[in-house]
């Protein structure tokens, strides 16, 4: 197993689709010696034979971070909707984001509630002190 069949391997492993390297990880990986703009074009295309991105780029300094992903991954659709502003890329975006408003809203919720029986245990515990009147 070569270093760019486990780098496609992390990729994949435990359902995840999106991983963070290094550039020198990438460039080691596709056997390229420096990081120029022509090896970051053939770093890219390697990637992309294996169904692999590196976004935003293939970085061209070795210790500069980059995400890794399945193209056409959740991830990748996210970023190209935001690199690239469309009505299909919208719809991604509100996808992507809508979804959290019913769960912050939920816990809003959950929070008031709490707070009222925090107020009520407080109020049961100064009856019960005080005794029958």
């Amino acid at each position: 197993m070569d270093l760019l069949d486990d780098l496609e391997s992390q990729v994949d492993s435990a359902g995840r689709t999106t991983i963070v390297t290094t550039a020198y990880t990438l460039r080691d990986a596709c056997d390229e010696s420096r990081l120029k703009a022509l090896a970051r074009e053939r770093i890219q295309e390697r990637l992309s034979q294996r169904g692999l991105v590196a976004l935003p780029d293939v970085p061209g300094d070795q210790w500069e971070e980059v995400y890794v992903t399945r193209i056409g991954s959740d991830v990748h659709n996210l970023w190209r909707a935001i690199a690239s502003p469309s009505a299909t890329g919208l719809k991604v975006l509100v996808g992507a984001t809508g979804g959290a408003a019913p769960v912050v809203q939920e816990q809003r919720k959950l929070s008031e509630v709490a707070a009222l029986l925090s107020e009520a245990n407080d109020l049961m515990g100064s009856v019960l002190a005080d005794g029958p009147t």
